[in-house]
């Protein structure tokens, strides 16, 4: 209970200072969490995911931030709750891991330092993306693969059926998350059967094979239920899976294989570099754990544990394009890499976080002293080293979203559209509820989707809605007078700049008619 305590305690800190969504910051504003929360809370309010409403990710991730929004309807701070619970399951299991092969001493030291150190690289962003949801599940499969399919031929012994059914559901849960993270499960399920087939265990290789599936049909069935209930299945297969697929890639028209893999080391390369620490800290737990012996005893797995980091790569990058963020999810690697820098650090330190004998309570001062150091270092070190921090203890009420929710509430019972780029963050701070399947403009080129579009015009030429915000960051977004029909339906009633609001440039214009 001590250790659960220890997780939750730096991970509430530590996502305070890092994320966006948490109390101590004046909005969330990156657009991404709040398509997250618009389409949890619409589903909550009578709209069908992919039917009555366009996102592109799973219904597990506006299921999680339905319930933020039960918690608090118009702030993060319901989502913020749910990414402290997220992330305390991640930093305990980066602990079970730990004391497989260290101390315990060594093991609560590595927790605040991977807390700083995933949470203040680019991939972290603003916070509350859906890598942040999926990382706890890829350090349960760590810790189960190094747990009860890491022993030599002579200790080997069948691992227990529930651990392939664990990480069934695991994977189940991603694939309705983002399934371009479901990379990591495919290949711990394709190592765990090499292992078994290897050592002539053929029986116990397709139980656990069985039991994963079964874990993932679980969940399936639990997610698919939801639009065969609501007559929806067609758009589920249309939008998550088709448009995904064939529309949102970048990479989608390309015509050589070669050319796609090229594409993707290019990637995968520029992911490593926005995120260099992660990546270095990484790169030294493949390195330790396939030379060293003191770590994984069973020869496939050796084998195998890079080619396991590099199929969970190639699932995120394969579809051509690269946001710093995609790279967040391989931060669950970087246990090994922790677990292989204490196990070698020099042995001065090593003396300092050696234990003998149960310490779960820390009994020795020195030790006690050494890991409140540690932990108020990093904690420290998540502040400074937050690219997010500088938004803390801006005024509220200066910030774009609440410039402009101001003038919205002034007109009681309004509507709004989002026009032409992803959701600001309006839905949110007002409160309101989407007039439209197409709340926002998503990523997806005008040529594969033209009903987006389209349908946001035909508001505007209507005057269907009271408020139009628009984005005026001009190398992205068309201009006022290029939006047909916009100006002869609607005037101007503010205008917000990143200078001077700190949360990005918007203009806000109002029907004509009121």
């Amino acid at each position: 209970m001590l250790t659960l305590a220890f997780c939750v305690f730096v991970s509430f800190v530590a996502v305070a200072l890092c994320s966006r969504t948490s109390f101590l910051y004046p909005v969330q504003d990156w657009a991404d969490p709040n398509c997250f929360f618009t389409t949890g809370k619409s589903m909550l309010n009578g709209f069908v995911l992919y039917r009555d409403i366009l996102e592109q990710k799973g219904i597990i991730l506006y299921a999680l931030h339905s319930i933020g929004y039960l918690i608090s309807n118009t702030t993060f701070f319901g989502v913020y709750l749910i990414q402290v619970l997220s992330f305390s399951v991640f930093l305990l299991f980066v602990y079970k891991t730990c004391t497989l092969f260290l101390s315990v001493n060594k093991a609560l030291a590595i927790v605040p330092l991977t807390a700083m150190v995933a949470l203040t690289c680019d991939g972290y962003a603003n916070g509350d993306s859906a890598e942040e949801f999926c990382l706890p599940l890829m350090a349960i499969g760590l810790y189960t693969l190094f747990k009860y399919f890491n022993k030599s031929i002579v200790r080997y012994k069948t691992a227990p059926l529930w651990v392939m059914l664990v990480n069934g559901v695991c994977g189940g849960i991603v694939l309705w998350i983002k399934y371009t993270m479901l990379g990591f499960w495919l290949g711990l399920l394709g190592v765990v059967l090499i292992i078994c087939f290897s050592r002539n265990k053929n029986a116990d290789g397709l139980k656990h094979l069985g039991m994963f599936l079964l874990g993932g049909f679980l969940v399936t069935l639990l997610c698919v239920g939801y639009f065969v209930v609501n007559g929806a299945v067609d758009d589920m297969i249309n939008t998550y899976f088709l448009i995904n697929i064939f529309s949102y890639s970048a990479n989608a028209a390309t015509p050589s294989l070669l050319q796609k893999l090229l594409n993707t080391l290019l990637q995968v390369g520029m992911g490593m570099g926005q995120n260099l620490l992660v990546a270095i800290i990484t790169v030294l737990g493949l390195a330790g754990f396939t030379i060293s012996k003191r770590f994984i005893k069973t020869t496939i797995l050796k084998i195998l544990y890079i080619p396991l980091f590099l199929i969970t790569l190639s699932f995120i990058y394969i579809g051509g394009t690269s946001w710093a963020y995609y790279y967040f999810i391989t931060s669950g690697f970087m246990v090994a890499g922790f677990i292989t820098l204490f196990t070698y650090m020099p042995i001065w330190i090593r003396k300092i976080f050696s234990s003998t004998g149960y310490v779960e309570g820390l009994s020795s001062k020195a030790r006690c002293a050494m890991l409140i150091l540690v932990t108020v270092s990093s904690i420290a070190g998540a502040y400074f080293f937050s690219s997010n921090t500088k938004m803390i203890g801006v005024p509220q009420e200066i910030t774009s979203q609440y410039v402009i929710a101001k003038e919205i509430q002034k007109v009681e019972n309004s509507t709004i559209l989002n026009y032409g780029c992803l959701d600001g963050g309006f839905y949110t701070v007002t409160g309101k509820l989407p007039v439209t399947k197409y709340f926002c403009k998503l990523n997806i080129p005008y040529k594969a989707y033209p009903e987006m579009v389209d349908t946001q015009n035909s508001i505007i030429r209507n005057a269907a809605v009271d408020f139009v915000i628009i984005n005026t960051y001009k190398k992205e977004f068309p201009p006022a007078e290029e939006i047909p029909y916009l100006l002869t339906n609607y005037r101007l009633v503010t205008e917000c700049s990143s200078k001077n609001n700190k949360t990005g440039d918007y203009s806000l214009y109002i029907r004509k008619s009121l």
